[in-house]
């Protein structure tokens, strides 16, 4: 798992580990509040995007992997506005797959809830890379 200290904009946006199950990650409202009382949608997209690494991260080292990961897909939908403090929850997709640039990649989906009604305000899925070391850089 990594230390989400590491990562400034997580720690300024108040995004923080709930537990030690991967991607189960919480967001505060009170430093992520626009001018219609809500959490700006950004804020939502930076906390599942957060959420599918910590999963891909977590499933990394469990493999005894080594490499960097990348998010380089994604899409989102918001459910309704946040108007309170959020979690998520995470699941694996596909699991880590060789690709043919002797990288691995991943497919997350991410759950965002209200802390206060456990309701869903939006669902997230996302691809991850894994830049092998190996692998170089093709361009």
């Amino acid at each position: 798992m990594f230390d989400l200290n590491l990562i400034l904009p997580a720690t300024a946006l108040g995004i923080s580990r709930l537990s030690d199950i991967p991607g189960n990650l919480h967001l505060l409202f009170s430093k992520n509040t626009n001018d219609k009382a809500s959490i700006f949608a950004g804020s939502i997209f930076s906390l599942a995007a957060l959420s599918g690494y910590d999963t891909v991260v977590h499933r990394r080292d469990e493999l005894g992997l080594q490499g960097d990961v990348f998010l380089v897909s994604s899409r989102i939908a918001y459910q309704q506005p946040a108007l309170c403090d959020l979690f998520t929850r995470s699941e694996t997709v596909d699991d880590l797959v060789l690709t043919k640039r002797a990288n691995h990649k991943m497919s997350v989906r991410v759950k965002v809830f209200s802390q206060v009604d456990g309701k869903r305000c939006a669902s997230f899925e996302g691809v991850y890379v894994m830049k092998s070391p190996s692998s170089g850089s093709r361009r």
